[in-house]
Order: C-alpha cells, then structure tokens, then sequence
C-alpha cells in the first residue's frame, strides 16, 4: 500500500502484535499514525477497520535524511512533522491519543502538542533493567 522505494526490515512488533485485536472491532475506531521514510507525502489506508497515516519525517519532496551536520528539524522543533501530524489528528478528532515510541524525538514532539488538548497514554521501550543499569 506504501509504494516505498526502498524495503526496510518490519520494526515495531509491539505494534504490529497489538493491531489485530482491533480489527474489525465496532466498539472503537484505531487511528495509527505513523512515520515511514521512503514514502513521498502521505499515504492513508484502511484494512480491516483500522485505519493507517502515513507520512515521510525528512527532507520535504525527495524525503531524504537531512545531512549529519544540518540539523534542519532539530532547529525547527520539527515543524513540518508537528503540522502534518496536526492536520492528520484534527480530521481524526480522536478521544484518546496513545503515543507509542515516545523516546523517538520525532513521535515524540508531534505529540506532545496535543498534551493539553486531548487524553493522553505514553508508552516508552527501553531495554532491560539489567542491560540499562550495567548489571547482568
């Protein structure tokens, strides 16, 4: 459905598990938004009554990364990720948003826009306790 112009590995399992059990669900309506980096513009879709946003985080037009020592979204505070996710969460109009990978700086600031709009759950992955204190 993406069309991207290059294949990357699947990545976010805890998502892609978790989908599934609000398929075809009529009790709530699934909203993922969603960064994916070889896409051009957004790419919306539903499958099994979910619905999916995507949209490139990078270089607008050809969606490249900037290069390492232009820190263009950093400068910016990511507004253009701030503007489209915005656009894409207003047509929605959800009554929750539920940030997961909020370690990632780009899900992270588009979201937090929202904070005092909306209902907010935050999920953060980490590694294990052992492996992140040095411990065995």
């Amino acid at each position: 459905m993406l069309n991207p112009w290059r294949k990357v590995a699947k990545f976010a399992p805890w998502i892609n598990n978790t989908i599934p059990l609000f398929e075809n669900q009529k009790w709530i309506e699934l909203h993922i938004v969603a960064l994916y980096e070889y896409i051009s513009g957004i790419k919306e879709f539903s499958i099994n009554g979910v619905y999916y946003h995507f949209f490139n985080p990078y270089i607008p037009l050809c969606g490249r990364h900037w290069p390492w020592f232009f820190k263009w979204d950093y400068c910016t505070s990511f507004s253009k990720n701030k503007k489209i996710v915005r656009k894409i969460v207003d047509n929605i109009n959800p009554d929750i948003i539920h940030l997961q990978s909020a370690e990632n700086p780009y899900f992270l600031v588009t979201a937090f826009q929202f904070v005092d709009k909306l209902p907010f759950v935050v999920n953060l992955q980490r590694t294990s306790l052992g492996e992140s204190y040095g411990d065995s």
